[in-house]
Order: structure tokens, then sequence, then C-alpha cells
């Protein structure tokens, strides 16, 4: 559950272009397999590198995941969940796999979370077997009035819906 509050702080916390990065150590991960990163890619880094949230929209085939892996060894993450569709699962380990050791690398399948490593790679539709979204109940106020419409006093009441498949009436909650 991520609060209202930390979604809407500010999203550019300093310019991304004014930032010096030593490219040279993540090259050096990739010499052997003859790749090293492009411009763009270095721009993607500088920018995930140096803002809190952000999203890279780049066409297919320009590099995204190079770019989000590269920027999370340039930042020293130990610990990386990437949340993926399940067709793409082994295609992020083979990307990770160009800067680290495989044994670093962690895929989940199932119901079973397995052991913890650097980049732990889940699929969006077995979330649900790890993780729920904690959820409360809801309820408004309602006021007394008097006959001139001062508020005498207010009451707290829980906010009622009806069960679709009972038709009683349960209190609705919120995440």
């Amino acid at each position: 559950y991520i609060s209202k509050r930390h979604i809407f702080e500010e999203l550019l916390v300093e310019d991304y272009k004014n930032v010096e990065l030593d490219f040279d150590k993540i090259d050096k991960l990739t010499e052997s397999k003859n790749r090293r990163l492009k411009q763009h890619q270095k721009e993607g880094v500088k920018f995930l590198y140096t803002n809190r949230k952000c999203i890279i929209a780049d066409e297919m085939g320009l590099g995204k995941t190079t770019t989000t892996i590269a920027a999370a060894l340039m930042r020293d993450y130990q610990r990386v969940l990437i949340i993926v569709p399940a067709s793409l699962k082994t295609r992020w380990k083979k990307e990770i796999e160009l800067f680290i050791d495989p044994n670093e690398i962690t895929i989940i399948n199932g119901s079973e979370w397995g052991e913890i490593k650097r980049f732990t790679i889940i699929n969006y539709d077995i979330l649900q077997n790890f993780y729920t979204i904690p959820e409360e109940p809801m309820f408004k106020n309602e006021e007394v009035r008097d006959v001139n419409g001062n508020v005498i006093k207010t009451y707290r009441v829980p906010v009622l819906v009806k069960n679709k498949s009972t038709g009683q009436l349960v209190q609705k909650t919120q995440k």
C-alpha cells in the first residue's frame, strides 16, 4: 500500500543531465559479450538514478530492460523486485545475467517464494499468492441539526452496500 502523499511528491528531484556517472563500471560487466550501453540508455540510467519515480517509455527494442538493470546496479541496490508478465520473466533473467552472476537471480513461480536474492523476478498474476492489499471499513459522518440548521451532534456511521451474491447489506471497505 502506498499513500497518496508518496505518489504526489515532487517527481523531479534534480536535473539528471548534470549528473556525472562512471559508465565504464557497467560497460566492463558486459564487454566480454560485446554489449555496451548506447547513449540514449546512458541518459535513461541517469534519469532513473536521479529521480525517485519515473517511467521509461522508449519504443520496443531500444533497451528499457538493460537501462533499468544498469540503473539498479549503478545505485548498488541489494534487493530489486521485478514484476512483469509471465512471458517476460526468462527474458529479464537473460538480460540480468549479462551483468551479474546467475546465482544472484531468482524467478518466482507458483506459490513458493523461494530464496531471496539480489534480483527477484515475478509475474503479475501470481503476486496475489504473496500479498493482499489491506482493506479497512468505510464510515461517513452524519449530522443532527436543530430547527435553525445548526449542527447539534455528528455521528460516525458505517457505509453500507448490497452484497451482490446474497443481496444483504454489508459494510463497504476501501483499500
